[in-house]
């Protein structure tokens, strides 16, 4: 039985140490130990370009921070989930909610199907810095 509780909990202790910005990437991840897919970049709209990844980037998706040809910022995110297309009213709607009530949410300015089931937006950069 130790075995088996140190087989499970030194990795989710370790899980718990990189989430909190303390032995980043020393367990295995799906993303570093099997092949994952890739997020098709080369489907955005013109003009965009991406500067830097704001989280590691997942399975089914990344987020980006990124600017325009005249340098304005905005966050770009690509999901790769077979019922983002389903959702769009309802996000569309939720988003409007929420900034008539005075939430800082980003206004969603691009969005489309890109290639292999994955799915594009781009959105207005929220105020404010991102975490480094």
């Amino acid at each position: 039985m130790a075995v088996v509780s140190q087989l499970i909990w030194v990795p989710s202790s370790l899980r718990l140490r990189a989430s909190c910005g303390v032995q980043a990437n020393t367990f295995p991840t799906p993303s570093i130990d099997a092949p994952r897919m890739m997020a098709p970049h080369d489907g955005l709209p013109p003009g965009v370009r991406l500067i830097r990844p704001l989280a590691r980037p997942l399975e089914d998706g990344e987020v980006w921070q990124a600017e325009t040809a005249d340098g304005m910022p905005e966050a770009v995110k690509l999901v790769n989930n077979p019922w983002t297309i389903e959702r769009l009213p309802w996000l569309s709607t939720t988003i409007d909610r929420l900034q008539a009530n005075a939430y800082p949410v980003p206004h969603l300015l691009w969005h489309a199907p890109l290639r292999e089931g994955w799915f594009g937006m781009v959105l207005e950069w929220g105020p404010g810095t991102p975490v480094r």
